[in-house]
């Protein structure tokens, strides 16, 4: 009997302690279905339960459709109730146990606004009551691993599997208002990732979903519920991680930044809340566990107190690299990215491209700041490559990042920046003071040529008077697009020895790419000397003419006429700083053949160089090709040797033909002052201002006949310079060209005087 009772209680037990549980819902799709679930270790028979809602009862039963129907659920299983007749199965497969109830709709139809839904026999019941505030649009209400539900992460719910957000927790109470931010920098109610937000961290073991929870500022009529639309990704918060609740254009929910409170709800319960005053813009407010700080903002992160920690920055606005004479601009902001408001001072300079101070700013001095500052200036400057510099000065705060304390750039003025056109200028006839010159004298001419996209590359320069030509054309080729050249050209003026032509008014005229640009200036009476030198010239081509037209009566003799080279410098300042770098530029005007040079140059006095830096005198030597009667323009950045002490020096360009061995040597005197010191006041900055002559060897490295930029200018009233010519003994040999219709009518004369 004892071994009866005993069997009997073993298989009664088990029975008493087995149940289903209602483990998902679908109450908002057309295919109604309930998933119920078997935790238990054994499995259970469910004939005789029934389900119920708010209205009617069900019996759990078979499918109809269904063949070998079974209405045993295996431990920890699943199976899913549907109405009779039911689509949902057209959809997704399962291995669930797949069960009905008696009638064409679960209970009266679950309901949309809410209902309860209760799964019994005799012995057990498990219910469920819900208001249709979750599982809508196309989710089910889930279960939790601790018993409460809550709305499926996933769209159709996961009928026959392990819940969406089974590992999930709905204890609140463990959600912490950790950071606020109150005054973004921007509009507060902009879009996010922009504009005001409300950092939260979840304390709990658990994920929780913060789908639904509210938020509130001092008004309780001012909410905000979070939901997708006011997060980066999901409403889901991961255990000990923070989650961003942004404003995103409420109009409603405002956090003012004199004084307000943030708070935080589960429908009427308070779960956190958080307090401040004096919100200073771009700054956040962190709950510490000893109060409320303001702190440099911190999202997703964990919050650190400020301590006197501050981020400045200095930005330097320049809409290009390249700027012209007029369009020169710029603007210096101080930012705070983060910190309290501070007294700033900044400081900047402009430095030329031999290091030298050439504008000073203070754009900021003691200035209190609060977010940022601008200050915009327009500097009128020559033509050049500068470096625009800012600094702070004696911030008081432990600033994060120096890098950003001082700022510069490079930039360049151009006159002719973006020039496609071509120009010429003559911009001065070296005549004397007078603006006279005599006939037959040879004079120069400084012009300015800008050969912009043209194919042309010829050069003319004559005088002349009403269109009757007055001297000698004198031509030259530059080869080069979009390029200044200042040149200096030689003019030889006719002799008029026979006094033919009136002194007076006459034009220099200069013609190149379909352009012509003229200048007045006045010729006074005939030079005797190079007339006296012109009539022995004559007379010796008279002899020689005669001589050889006895030899040989068929013959014919002509004189050729011969572009000259000439050599130029036509850039070198008056005086050089010590250790200082200065530009010299030397011009070529090649005769009618292709030629090449190499040129150098070099400062010295007595036998000692002070430009070589200890190694040899053509270390700055550069090889240059022309084609025929070429103008080019070679640039060179001369360094002053460290330790040069002031005083006159020379300055020598050597200039070696090739296929020659000896040099032709332009020599000119030089002075080098004492280095001019630059001083800003009150500088404690991190770093030194250093001369851009530092940079000058790496910019000596780019092509032979062309530097960083290309020197343009269109006016050079300043520069000075020499020109080399023939010696002045054989001035009159010039005029060759001039008489040699003279000469041969002379010739003829005596040949038809001797056949008589």
């Amino acid at each position: 009997m004892k071994v009866w009772m005993f069997v009997f209680l073993l298989l009664i037990i088990p029975l008493s302690f087995a149940f289903v549980e209602i483990n998902e819902v679908m109450y908002s799709s057309a295919d109604e279905w309930i998933e119920l679930y078997n935790p238990s270790p054994y499995p259970i028979n469910l004939s005789g339960w029934n389900l119920t809602d708010s209205k009617s009862i069900d019996q759990i039963t078979c499918c109809g459709s269904f063949d070998n129907c079974s209405l045993t659920i295996n431990s920890e299983s699943y199976a899913i109730i549907t109405p009779q007749e039911s689509q949902l199965y057209d959809s997704f497969n399962t291995t669930a146990l797949q069960i009905c109830v008696d009638d064409k709709s679960i209970g009266n139809g679950l309901g949309n606004l809410g209902d309860t839904i209760t799964i019994y026999n005799n012995t057990h019941n498990d219910s469920i009551t819900y208001d249709g505030t979750l599982g809508t649009k196309g989710k089910t209400l889930e279960k939790r691993s601790d018993n409460t539900f809550g709305e499926s992460l996933i769209i159709n719910g996961t009928p026959g599997m392990i819940n969406s957000i089974w590992e999930m927790s709905a204890e609140y109470a463990f959600l912490q208002i950790s950071e606020v931010l109150p005054n973004p920098f921007g509009e507060d109610d902009a879009h996010k990732p922009n504009g005001e937000w409300v950092e939260l961290y979840n304390n709990a073991p658990q994920t929780i979903d913060l789908k639904g929870l509210i938020l509130k500022d001092k008004d309780d009529t001012n909410k905000l519920i979070i939901a997708d639309n006011k997060v980066e990704g999901d409403t889901l918060i991961c255990s000990k991680c923070y989650k961003l609740i942004y404003r995103d254009g409420d109009t409603d929910f405002s956090l003012n930044s004199d004084f307000d409170e943030v708070r935080l709800f589960h429908e009427n319960k308070l779960l956190s809340s958080i307090s401040y005053s004096g919100a200073i813009e771009g700054m956040s407010f962190s709950q510490f566990e000893d109060g409320v700080f303001l702190t440099n903002t911190s999202p997703n992160k964990q919050n650190f107190k400020l301590e006197n920690k501050c981020e400045w920055k200095l930005n330097l606005e320049l809409e290009k690299a390249i700027f012209t004479h007029k369009d020169f601009s710029f603007q210096i902001s101080a930012i705070r990215n983060f910190g309290l408001t501070q007294n700033i001072t900044a400081i900047g300079i402009i430095t030329d491209f031999f290091g030298k101070t050439v504008k000073t700013y203070t754009p900021f001095n003691e200035r209190k700041i609060t977010t940022s500052a601008t200050k915009t200036y327009s500097p009128k400057l020559q033509e050049g490559i500068y470096q625009l510099r800012f600094w702070f000065e004696n911030l008081t705060c432990d600033d994060q990042y120096l890098q950003d304390n001082n700022i510069s750039k490079m930039f360049a003025i151009n006159p002719l920046y973006e020039q496609t056109n071509s120009s010429i200028k003559i911009t001065k006839i070296n005549v004397g003071s007078d603006d006279r010159v005599k006939w037959g004298e040879q004079f120069t001419s400084k012009v300015e040529i800008y050969k912009g996209d043209e194919t042309k590359t010829s050069v003319q320069l004559w005088v002349e008077r009403n269109g009757t030509k007055l001297s000698e054309i004198t031509r030259v080729n530059i080869m080069d697009k979009y390029k200044s050249y200042p040149l200096t050209l030689p003019i030889q003026l006719t002799p008029n020895c026979n006094e033919n032509i009136d002194s007076g008014k006459a034009e220099l005229v200069l013609s190149a790419f379909n352009l012509t640009t003229k200048k007045e200036f006045s010729i006074s009476d005939v030079d005797p000397g190079v007339c006296k030198d012109l009539l022995a010239y004559i007379k010796s081509a008279k002899k020689n003419l005669t001589a050889s037209s006895s030899t040989s009566k068929t013959s014919t003799t002509t004189i050729a006429t011969k572009q000259k080279l000439t050599y130029d410098i036509i850039e070198l300042p008056a005086s050089v700083e010590s250790d200082n770098v200065f530009r010299l530029n030397v011009q070529i005007l090649n005769e009618d053949q292709k030629n090449s040079f190499t040129i150098w140059p070099y400062i010295y006095r007595g036998s000692k160089c002070y430009s070589c830096d200890g190694g040899e005198r053509d270390a700055l030597a550069k090889k240059v090709s022309l084609g025929s009667e070429e103008a080019k323009i070679t640039e060179f950045l001369v360094k002053i040797d460290d330790g040069t002490t002031p005083g006159a020096y020379k300055l020598k360009v050597k200039i070696l033909k090739e296929g020659r061995k000896t040099t032709i040597d332009l020599t000119k005197d030089m002075h080098i002052k004492e280095k001019e010191e630059i001083k800003v006041e009150s500088q404690t900055s991190n770093f030194s201002i250093s001369p851009l002559s530092n940079t000058i060897s790496e910019i000596n490295e780019d092509s032979q006949e062309t530097s960083l930029f290309q020197e343009t200018s269109t006016s050079r009233n300043h520069l000075t310079g020499m020109v080399v010519y023939e010696s002045s003994s054989v001035k009159a040999q010039k005029l060759i060209p001039y008489f040699l219709i003279l000469t041969l009518t002379l010739l003829s004369l005596v040949i038809v005087f001797n056949r008589k």
